[in-house]
């Protein structure tokens, strides 16, 4: 973010950095104070209006601290703001705001208003105009700074009563802030008061941390300048070994990319900063955001074998913009395969930004829990990102059938080691429903007891939407019959043993435990270990979704099953006008014949 710029000495760097400090702890007050007093039955519309209102705002004071008067709404910000997910209606209220941070900052009752609070934070009043109007842009780069470190979007606890186990003075390990905020009262744009008290002398740069119970908190931070024309930014700089990779990305960001001092300098630095932003953002919605000292190469490797199954072209209309990684997933599944996998160097231009942010958290004191090999990770070409969707061939899966999932283990917590136990659960019959029927993997894992019919002469599982996932499109709504192979298993005595038990999930173990988990996504780690064990570096480029290549492909080179059997038993949209539309559904008997047809490979 650019803040200000200290100009022909008239505002000390210490001056600037105090002023900064006492304007970004005195909004962090209001903010803080304004939604502890909002509405307990707010509804969803509200929270989401404002929380759009605060990222208008934002935006806003960002764009008229740096060009003062003179700011309007240009073009190149437009591009930006779109990019960074703004929506129409949100570009055009940033346009609005822009002519009222301009209009308050020509308001002499607010110079006036700027005027005393320097004069109760610095000790003395602006030297002259210029010196007024850089303050105010300070002032404006302070709310904007104030409103990213509260972004209400990415909040992941509550919202404490101010001044409830919190002091209000320190800020330094919100925005890495120099400098002592004194007693200040002033009015913000919005016409908010809030008010800051003085901080004691251990709170000065220098004066150590003071403690919140037994937990020590840094004290501020000096914040970083440059030589040739003095930039004042924020800097959060990530310390704790429980930081959230969030939190270190956008600490190393705020570092590596700072705001530069032209528009053309600018322009070079704001597309390596979206960039980098935009791949780690997408980094952390796959492994989900966890400290640091929990990251493992099996998220590493989850992420880039995630990549391969990405269409090759995503992101360019505001409905792919909108999607979540498993729904660009999901509209990759039926495209060619020479229309899915980031090319490789796509991949390996990602990988070296995963690089940077580990150099950048070891440099800090900050380790993963395992030694991370991305090198190993990196696509030679592009037929590497597309051969991870390659099916397994019959020696695949006949030593797949041999693995102690399904021959014996010694215990639910070693599935991968020889022994008596035969544990079935989602590891043990999700591979297998793959395979005796094309299914996704999220249509299978995430299915409920209901959706198990065995009470007719032709047990089959009807997918249908549920609480625990949707389904993909219309099409994957169908009845698959089971293959007489899961039934000798004993899937069905498995289904009647949850039903006594009052289970309602198919498989209970994965049941997500937070928003950024799936029932698919829980059985990804044991699978990949238990497939690794068995083909090794061989089966790096096979998945789970390999089940349904291999289904599909065997099932398309019989002459004798009609291609529109194929596509009703997988779920995929059938092509043309005849298919689609006046072709009558398939009959489960015939369905429960072309199910049989594949051998038993477990």
């Amino acid at each position: 973010m650019y803040l200000a710029q200290v100009m022909n000495g008239h505002l000390s760097h210490t001056e600037a950095q105090r002023f900064l400090a006492a304007i970004v702890t005195a909004e962090i007050s209001r903010i803080r104070a304004e939604r502890y007093a909002e509405p307990l039955d707010q509804s969803p519309s509200d929270w989401i209006a404002r929380a759009s209102s605060e990222r208008v705002r934002r935006a806003a004071m960002e764009i008229v601290s740096a060009r003062g008067t003179a700011a309007i709404l240009l073009a190149h910000d437009e591009r930006r703001l779109w990019e960074e997910g703004y929506d129409p209606e949100e570009i055009a209220a940033v346009g609005q705001e822009l002519g009222r941070l301009v209009d308050w900052i020509a308001c002499p009752k607010q110079r006036a208003e700027v005027e005393r609070a320097t004069l109760q934070t610095i000790g003395r009043h602006p030297s002259d105009d210029r010196e007024t109007r850089l303050l105010q842009c300070l002032h404006l780069s302070g709310q904007a700074e104030a409103l990213s470190t509260m972004d209400r979007v990415r909040a992941t606890g509550p919202m404490i009563s101010p001044g409830v186990g919190i002091r209000e003075g320190n800020i330094g390990r919100a925005t890495g802030l120099g400098g002592t905020a004194s007693s200040l009262s002033l009015t913000s744009p919005n016409g908010a008061r809030a008010s800051v008290a003085p901080m004691s002398d251990a709170d000065t740069p220098g004066g150590g941390a003071w403690s919140e119970g037994s937990r020590a908190i840094p004290g501020p931070q000096p914040c970083e300048v440059n030589s040739s024309k003095t930039v004042i930014r924020a800097v959060p700089e990530a310390r704790d070994d429980r930081e959230f990779l969030s939190q270190i990305a956008d600490a190393m960001i705020g570092k590596l990319f700072p705001p530069a001092t032209t528009d053309a300098a600018e322009k070079s630095v704001a597309k390596d900063r979206r960039q980098t932003r935009q791949v780690l953002a997408q980094f952390i919605e796959i492994t989900g955001d966890k400290p640091m000292c929990d990251l493992t190469q099996a998220d590493c490797g989850h992420y880039v074998d995630t990549l391969a199954c990405l269409p090759k072209v995503y992101g360019r209309s505001k409905a792919d913009r909108d999607r979540s990684i498993s729904e660009l997933i999901e509209r990759g599944e039926d495209l060619p395969d020479d229309e899915v996998g980031l090319a490789a160097n796509t991949i390996n231009r990602n990988i070296g930004h995963l690089q940077k942010l580990l150099k950048y958290a070891r440099g800090r004191g900050m380790r993963p829990a395992e030694d991370l090999y991305l090198s190993d990770l990196r696509a030679t070409d592009r037929r590497d990102a597309r051969s991870v969707r390659e099916p397994f061939t019959e020696e695949d899966l006949a030593a797949l059938s041999r693995h102690t999932v399904w021959k014996g283990c010694q215990s639910a917590g070693r599935r991968n080691l020889p022994g008596c136990e035969i544990i079935q659960d989602g590891l043990y019959w999700g591979p297998l429903l793959a395979a005796y029927s094309g299914a996704r993997r999220e249509e299978l894992m995430g299915m409920k007891l209901a959706e198990v019919n065995d009470s007719g002469p032709i047990p089959f599982l009807r997918l249908q939407p549920n609480g625990n996932r949707r389904l993909k499109n219309p099409a994957a709504e169908r009845d698959i019959p089971l293959h007489r192979r899961l039934i000798d298993l004993g899937l069905l005595e498995y289904v009647a043993r949850l039903r006594i038990e009052g289970e309602v999930d198919l498989f209970p173990e994965l049941a997500p435990k937070s928003v950024n988990e799936t029932f698919g996504g829980n059985l990804y780690k044991k699978w990949t270990e238990s497939k690794n064990c068995v083909l090794g570096d061989g089966g790096r480029r096979k998945t789970f979704h390999s089940f349904r290549h291999t289904v599909v492909t065997r099932l398309r080179h019989d002459p004798n099953i009609p291609k529109l059997f194929v596509t009703t038993l997988v779920g995929h949209t059938p092509h043309g006008e005849t298919d689609g539309r006046y072709t009558k559904k398939v009959d489960l008997a015939k369905l429960t014949e072309v199910v049989n047809s594949l051998p038993d490979w477990f």
